[in-house]
């Protein structure tokens, strides 16, 4: 393909796209000048022309290295003041900084404090040590560091965590010095020779000034990593951090969804590794069965950590999750597959250039970071040219192919036009190709051919010494210079006898004698140290070649994140397509829940057969808002229940779900009270811990909300629970049409005759049949209710001792008659 050569065709195909290491389209580059710095002040340009690639295994097959999906190394610095939030996070990975802007957190809740910490998941966790007392313990709780009097009963089990939480002297976190150091950022893509003036405005248009507690939180954690920098990062030079970009965290358009749910819903199940020594270790935690677990199918690292970021922040923003049902329906129909292979043929070429850039600014990359950086440039190229033929079906389509501009493609140019990739890793350093600069070839000329031109010297010089001598060597010493060595040519040699006319005596080694002699002196002032001087001036360039690479590789660590995103959606289509899964239809003006033949992803993968359940729930079309089960135990209640917020969850991360047909209002928020997990540092019984839940789901649910609540109630007096449930479900009806959606199950089946009948209430059950005393599941929902559980013939159905059911039997009917 020649580099002259413009294309127009509307669909290109991988397998013509990687005759050269990047697009046909990129044309008449003006030469790059790299400037040697010697004292002749000689330049080199680089030939314009392209050179071409004859396979994709040229670059595709270039090592890199590539690791297990793990969460990035990230550091939250948080500060509340006045009931106001602020925060800053810098992630280690990717070398940048999102702040949250100063957001009203309510005392004694601290909800949107738990919200940033799930979404994030930081490493290490810094505030200041003037904070409130109740910020500090809401704080401790979320890193389930132990209360002091439990400190020495949970030590073990807590351990791993005491090193998470830092509190700095208030003084880091006093106004004008975080301001201070905050102007003190400076960007790749800042421009280029501006004023101290201009340079604040440029970072005052970045960040907000006015909101006080972001900023201190902002500074504060740059104050921390200025400090603390040689110990996290290990990178030799480098004191302070580097900053690559600066975004805001908003939590304005995302659905909260506390720990305690992403659990009980079963969205992700990290399990640890068996062993002690490793369980700690970063990446040593793998995923079970889970939702994640599920459609986690991308062919990237960075993918991964797009899908889980995508997990753990779902989306109110009806034109976000359209744009990226759009790439789904696209990477869905069949006659797409060719074009969704040639997509996953790059995005698995396609690595994280953030850190490589880090220390290409220190000129500390390693030989398989240059390779990794050319093969993903090259393969972004590639995406870019594939995905211009699609702009108008996906958003995601047009922003990758703006991203690959000229600038990508010159900087691919000069890397391969530049680097000698099979001899830098065969000398496992930077290794210039001929042709680049003249004097560089020269001296690599000279270079190749000094052996053949130093046993010439020899034989020259053999040929003058006395007789006695029957070979000689030439070799270099970088302190010495040319020397000439001699062998012993006595058993016993005195110092008298070492002299030799003509030659300069310099010392003896090994039994070899090492002189100086006129044509060394001469090779000395002639040759120098050539390997030296070759190893300056590819210093030289490469530094060059590394200004111009970081001047213009902006486009790349965009098209990087829009290509992880590309790689999530691809994922989500895949498992849709393998499942069965429908486009749901999303709706930001009316509260609606409309699910058609809904089922639970995880629990039809573990079954043979599953029957789907309807759902309608709406404060119109007589439907009610509010849902009460009762019904035999292991009827699929819960099931049914997690199956209704699993879909709701999907609906918001922009997926495909398991039913037949899906109508989703925008909802805010998910509450369940299904699972308690018990933990000795939390101090709190099971039942303290379920009304927790409950609480929470009570203060912090909105009209948009979805509410779940399983069996609440039974970790205390029939009669306390009772009453509690009924309290509960009392309040969000009295809401009147601001009550959530709330899905509740239940036991108390008099709960039926105290809760008043309101049009938004509506009873149902799980249907079942009786073959004499043994029930038999339908699995099915109808609405209704029942007056038992049927335990008997459910411990029956479990082989429980007759006699023991028998006894109880018994038992029921004296409390029954009491």
């Amino acid at each position: 393909m020649d580099f002259e050569e413009d294309t127009t065709h509307s669909e290109i195909s991988l397998a013509t796209t990687v005759e050269a290491p990047f697009s046909a389209s990129c044309r008449n580059y003006e030469d790059i000048s790299f400037i040697s710095e010697d004292r002749n002040n000689q330049t080199f340009a680089l030939d314009s022309h392209r050179p071409e690639i004859t396979s994709s295994a040229n670059v595709n097959d270039l090592e890199s290295e590539t690791s297990e999906e793990t969460l990035p190394e990230t550091i939250l610095s948080v500060f509340w003041r006045a009931g106001k939030l602020g925060a800053a996070c810098y992630c280690m990975d990717t070398s940048e900084i999102s702040v949250l802007p100063d957001t009203v957190d309510v005392n004694p809740e601290f909800n949107m404090l738990k919200c940033i910490y799930n979404q994030l998941k930081p490493s290490q966790v810094v505030t200041s040590a003037r904070v409130t007392s109740k910020f500090l313990t809401a704080l401790k709780t979320l890193l389930k560091l132990p209360r002091p009097e439990a400190q020495d009963e949970s030590h073990n089990s807590n351990q791993c965590y005491e090193a998470k939480l830092f509190c700095l002297p208030g003084k880091d976190f006093y106004f004008d010095p975080c301001r201070r150091r905050v102007l003190g950022i400076h960007l790749p893509h800042e421009p280029k020779g501006l004023s101290e003036e201009e340079h604040n405005n440029y970072i005052h248009s970045l960040v907000d000034m006015s909101a006080e507690t972001m900023v201190q939180a902002l500074g504060a954690l740059l104050i921390y990593l200025d400090r603390t920098w040689a110990e996290v990062n290990l990178q030799v030079g480098v004191r302070t951090p580097p900053v690559l970009d600066l975004t805001l965290i908003t939590l304005d358009d995302i659905v909260i969804i506390d720990s305690a749910s992403y659990e009980a819903l079963q969205i992700f199940s990290q399990r640890s590794h068996p062993s002690n020594f490793k369980k700690w270790a970063p990446g040593s935690n793998k995923e079970g069965l889970s939702v994640f677990g599920i459609f986690n199918r991308c062919k990237s690292q960075q993918g991964c950590l797009r899908m889980r970021e995508m997990f753990l922040h779902p989306s109110r923003k009806v034109e976000t999750l359209n744009e990226r049902l759009d790439v789904i329906d696209f990477c869905f129909k069949g006659r797409n597959s060719d074009t969704v292979k040639n997509f996953l043929d790059c995005l698995k070429n396609i690595n994280s250039v953030t850190r490589i850039m880090t220390k290409l600014a220190v000129t500390q990359a390693s030989i398989k970071e240059w390779k990794s950086l050319y093969k993903t440039i090259y393969n972004c190229i590639l995406l870019g040219e594939l995905c211009s033929a699609y702009k108008k079906e996906a958003k995601i389509f047009e922003k990758i192919s703006d991203c690959a501009t000229e600038d990508l493609q010159q900087v691919a140019h000069y890397i391969y036009s530049v680097m000698d990739f099979d001899e830098s890793e065969a000398q496992n350093k930077f290794v210039v190709k001929m042709g680049v600069d003249e004097e560089l070839d020269k001296l690599k000329q000279k270079h190749m051919g000094l052996s053949n031109l130093m046993s010439k010297v020899a034989e020259q010089e053999l040929e003058s010494l006395p007789p006695e001598v029957t070979e000689c060597s030439l070799m270099y010493l970088p302190e010495i210079g040319y020397i000439l060595c001699l062998p012993m040519w006595k058993e016993n040699m005195e110092d008298t006898d070492f002299n030799i006319p003509g030659l300069e005596f310099k010392f003896k080694a090994n039994r070899m004698a090492h002189y100086k002699s006129a044509r060394c002196k001469e090779m000395d002032n002639a040759l120098g140290d050539c390997s030296v001087q070759v190893m300056t001036h590819e210093l030289r360039i490469m530094v060059r070649l590394i200004q111009f690479i970081l001047e213009h590789l902006s486009p790349v660590i965009q098209l990087v994140k829009h290509s992880a995103t590309l790689d999530c959606l691809i994922a989500l289509a895949t498992v849709a397509r393998e499942n069965g899964y429908v486009r749901p239809t999303l709706k930001d003006d009316e509260r609606v829940i409309e699910i058609h033949g809904g089922r639970h992803l995880l629990q039809e993968l573990c079954m043979d057969s599953f029957v789907p359940n309807d759902t309608f729930s709406s404060e119109k079309n007589d439907w009610g808002l509010m849902k009460v089960l009762t019904g035999p135990n292991a009827s699929g209640k819960s099931v049914y229940m997690k199956q209704v917020a699993l879909i709701t969850f999907l609906a918001h991360i922009g997926s495909f779900v398991p039913a037949e047909s899906a109508v989703i209002g925008i909802i805010d928020s998910i509450h369940t009270r299904i699972t308690t997990t018990e933990s000795i540092s939390l101090q709190l019984s099971a039942f303290m811990i379920d009304l927790c839940q409950v609480s929470t789901a009570v203060n912090c649910s909105s009209p948009s909300s979805l509410v779940i609540i399983d069996e609440f109630g039974k970790g205390t007096t029939e009669l306390d629970g009772l009453s509690l449930l009924t309290a509960v479900l009392e309040h969000f009806l009295s809401r009147g049409s601001n009550c959530p959606h709330v899905l509740v199950s239940t036991h108390f089946h008099n709960i039926s005759m105290i809760l008043a009948s309101t049009p938004g209430l509506t009873y149902q059950t799980m249907d079942h049949m009786f073959e004499g005393d043994q029930i038999i599941y339908l699995f099915k929902l109808k609405n209704g209710s029942v007056n038992s559980s049927f335990a008997h013939q459910v411990a029956v159905c479990v082989g429980l001792n007759t006699r023991i059911i028998n006894r109880s039997k018994q038992v029921q009917k004296k409390c029954e008659s009491a």
